[in-house]
C-alpha cells in the first residue's frame, strides 16, 4: 500500500506547473530600480511600437488599391476621404504613386522598427550589465558559508548564462505583450470594419491556439528547469577537475574524470532534446491551426467576391491583416516560452540575491580606529552545524605584541578560530574582543582592515604581478610595491619576467615556481602594516634554502603587531608566546614549557615530532 501511494505521489510531483506569476512579481520587482535607471531609452522604445502598428496597418493599402482600381479598373469610391488623391489621374499615374507609396511605408515601417529595436536593446544590455555587477557585489558580502556550501560551477552558470537569459523577462516578453496586444486590439478591429463575417470566421481558430499554448507552456517550463539544474552540474564538473587537474594528472584519472563529464553531458544533453523537441512540436502545430483558420477565411471570402459583396483586393487587404492577426496570437506562445525559460532563471538569481547568508554590521556598528593588537576570547562556542560544535566554550586573552601559534588535528577548529577573528562567522554564544570592544559592535571593514592574513597556499589573480602584490593596499605607489618585494626577495626574478612587474600571471600562478608564488605572497602581506597578522604556515611548502631567505619577510611582518601562527613544525610553535592546543576533546593555552607539564596529547605531539626531527610535519594522528 505504502508503495502505492509514493507512485501515486510521483506521478503528481511530475505534473507540469503553470507560469507562477507570484514568481514574476518577484522577479520584476527584483529588477524594478534597473528599469528606473533606463527609463528614457524604455520610453523611446514602447512610445515607437504604436507607430509600427500603424504604419503596419497601411502597408497592404497600395495593394488592394492596385488590384481593385488599376488592374480591375473599378471607379475610385468618391466617399473615401484618404482617396481622394487619386481622383482624376489617369491609371499610369495612379500605379505610380501607389507603388511609391509602397516603398515609402515600407521606409517608414524600418525606421520606426530600428528605432524601436535599438532602443530597447541597448536599456537590455544596460540592465543586464548592471544586474550582473548588482549579482556579483551581493556574492561579494555572502558569507564564507555560503560558498563552502555552494558550488562554484553552479555560481558562474547563474552569474553568466542566468543573468542572460533574463534579458528575455525584462525588456522582450514586455515589449512584446505590448506590441501583440495592441496589434490583435487594431487588426481584430480593421477586420470588424472590413466585414464582420469574416472578423468573425478568423476569431473562431483562436481558442484551440490558446489551449495548445498553456498546454505546451507549462511543460516547457518544467523541461526547461529539469534542462537547467543539469547544465548546472556538468559546470560543476568543468570546474572541479579544472581546479584539480594536477591532482587528476598525478593519480592517471583523466578516464575517470572523463567518464563522469560524460555521464552528466549526457543528461544535460537529453533534457535538452526534450525542450527542443517540445518547442517544435509546438510550433507546428500552431502552424497547422493557423493555415487551417486562413483557408477557412479564404474559402468564405471567396465566396463574397463571387456574390459581388467585396472586391478581390479586400481578400488581399484581410489576409494580410489575417496574418498578422495569427502572428501575434503565435508570438504569444513563444513570448510565454521565453517567459517560461527566463523565470527559470530568474528563480534560480532571486534565490541567490534573497540569500541572507549574510554577515552585516550592526545598524550602530562603529569604526575601529586605534587597536593596540590585544585580543580576547570569552567562552566562545561555534558549529557548522547547530548539532556538531567545532568550538566549546573556548576563552583565552593574547596580549598585544605576543607570538602564538595555533596547533591541533584536523578538524579541531584552527582555521575555524581564526574565521573568527576575521568575522567571516560570528559565535553561536560568548564574544570576540579586540582591546575589550566586542567585534560584533564594530564595522566589519573596519576589523578586516587591521588584520594581515598570510595564507599556506598562494592565491594569485589573472592580473599582473604589480596588482597582485599590490591587492591587500588602497591605491599603493610603484615604489611601495618595490620595497614589498624586495623585502620579500622576489625583486631579483620579478625583474626576469618578460614584462617584469607587469607580466600578467596566468590563472593559478602556472607560470610561477611554487617558492615565486609564496615570495609574491609575502609581498602582498608586507603591503599591510596591522595590529594582527594571521599565518598559515606559509613556508609548509618551501625548501630550507627560501625559507632562510623569507625568514627577513617574516621578521618583519612580526615586529609590531600580534601575530597568530597555524604551525605545524616545533620549532615555530616552540619559539611562541603563547601556544592555543586544539584537542580531540579538550582546549589548552599556555607557553610551551606549561603546554609540555599540564597537557599529555601535547607532550605526546611533541615527543612524536623529536622522534621524526624536529622539523618533519606532524601527522594529524598523531597530534590527536
Amino acid at each position: 500500500m505504502a508503495m502505492g501511494k509514493e507512485k501515486k505521489k510521483s506521478k503528481k510531483s511530475k505534473k507540469a506547473p503553470k507560469l507562477n506569476f507570484k514568481v514574476l512579481f518577484r522577479i520584476y520587482k527584483m529588477f524594478f530600480s534597473h528599469y528606473r535607471e533606463q527609463w528614457k531609452l524604455l520610453t523611446l522604445g514602447y512610445s515607437s511600437i504604436i507607430l509600427v502598428i500603424m504604419v503596419g496597418l497601411a502597408l497592404p493599402l497600395p495593394l488592394k488599391l492596385i488590384i481593385d482600381h488599376v488592374i480591375l479598373d473599378n471607379p475610385i469610391p468618391l466617399t473615401v476621404p484618404y482617396l481622394q488623391f487619386l481622383v482624376g489621374k489617369s491609371t499610369e499615374e495612379i500605379l505610380i504613386i501607389l507603388c511609391g507609396l509602397f516603398v515609402l511605408l515600407h521606409f517608414l515601417d524600418m525606421f520606426i522598427s530600428y528605432i524601436n529595436k535599438i532602443g530597447l536593446l541597448i536599456a537590455a544590455e544596460r540592465m543586464i550589465a548592471s544586474f550582473r555587477e548588482r549579482v556579483f557585489a551581493h556574492l561579494q558580502r555572502l558569507s564564507l558559508s555560503f560558498h563552502t556550501k555552494s558550488s562554484s560551477g553552479d555560481i558562474v552558470y547563474r552569474m553568466t548564462t542566468d543573468i542572460t537569459e533574463l534579458r528575455a523577462l525584462l525588456v522582450v516578453v514586455p515589449q512584446e505583450l505590448v506590441r501583440r496586444t495592441f496589434a490583435i486590439i487594431f487588426y481584430v478591429g480593421t477586420m470588424f470594419y472590413i466585414n464582420e463575417n469574416l472578423a468573425l470566421i478568423a476569431l473562431g481558430v483562436l481558442p484551440f491556439i490558446v489551449l495548445v499554448n498553456r498546454k505546451f507552456t507549462s511543460d516547457m517550463r518544467v523541461a526547461t528547469k529539469k534542462k537547467k539544474k543539469k547544465e548546472s552540474k556538468v559546470s560543476s564538473v568543468i570546474s572541479d577537475n579544472i581546479a584539480a587537474m594536477a591532482l587528476v594528472q598525478a593519480y592517471g584519472r583523466e578516464d575517470m574524470q572523463h567518464a563522469r563529464f560524460v555521464k552528466e553531458n549526457q543528461r544535460s544533453k537529453t533534457h535538452q532534446v526534450r525542450t527542443i523537441k517540445l518547442s517544435k512540436i509546438f510550433k507546428r502545430i500552431n502552424a497547422v491551426l493557423v493555415a487551417g483558420g486562413t483557408a477557412i477565411v479564404i474559402y468564405w471570402g471567396g465566396l463574397l467576391v463571387l456574390d459581388d459583396v467585396i472586391l478581390p483586393g479586400t481578400i488581399v487587404l484581410f489576409s494580410y491583416y489575417l496574418r498578422k492577426l495569427y502572428g501575434p496570437i503565435d508570438k504569444f506562445s513563444e513570448i510565454l516560452f521565453d517567459a517560461a525559460k527566463s523565470q527559470v532563471s530568474g528563480e534560480r538569481l532571486l534565490e541567490m540575491m534573497e540569500t541572507k547568508m549574510v554577515l552585516e554590521d550592526a545598524p550602530d556598528a562603529r569604526t575601529l580606529t586605534s587597536f593596540s593588537g590585544s585580543i580576547e576570547f570569552r567562552n566562545v562556542c561555534f558549529g557548522y552545524e547547530k548539532e556538531t560544535p567545532v568550538l566549546d566554550k573556548i576563552s583565552f586573552r593574547i596580549n598585544a605584541g605576543d607570538s602564538i601559534a595555533i596547533v591541533g588535528h584536523s578538524g579541531a577548529g584552527k582555521s575555524t578560530l581564526v574565521s573568527m577573528l576575521m568575522r567571516f562567522y560570528d559565535p553561536d554564544s560568548g564574544a570576540v574582543f579586540f582591546d575589550e570592544q566586542d567585534i560584533r559592535t564594530l564595522k566589519i571593514r573596519s576589523v578586516r582592515d587591521k588584520i594581515t592574513i598570510l595564507l599556506q597556499e598562494a592565491q594569485l589573480f589573472n592580473q599582473s604581478v604589480y596588482e597582485n602584490i599590490g591587492f591587500g593596499k588602497d591605491n599603493p605607489t610603484k615604489d611601495e610595491i618595490v620595497r614589498a618585494a624586495k623585502l620579500a626577495r622576489a625583486d631579483e626574478f620579478i625583474r626576469k619576467l618578460p614584462q617584469g612587474y607587469d607580466t600578467i600571471i596566468s590563472e593559478n600562478g602556472e607560470n610561477l615556481s611554487g617558492g615565486q608564488k609564496q615570495r609574491l605572497n609575502f609581498a602582498r602581506a608586507m603591503m599591510r602594516s596591522t595590529p594582527i597578522t594571521i599565518l598559515d604556515e606559509p613556508t609548509t611548502a618551501l625548501d630550507a634554502k627560501t625559507e632562510i631567505e623569507l625568514q627577513a619577510a617574516f621578521d618583519v611582518i612580526q615586529r609590531n603587531s600580534t601575530t597568530i601562527i597555524i604551525a605545524h613544525k616545533i620549532s615555530t610553535i616552540a619559539r611562541a608566546d603563547k601556544i592555543i592546543h586544539l584537542g580531540r576533546e579538550s582546549f589548552d593555552f599556555g607557553s610551551h614549557p606549561e603546554l609540555i607539564a599540564n597537557c599529555p596529547e601535547y607532550r605526546a605531539f611533541f615527543e612524536a615530532q623529536i622522534a621524526q626531527g624536529s622539523e618533519s610535519k606532524v601527522k594529524d594522528e598523531t597530534i590527536g
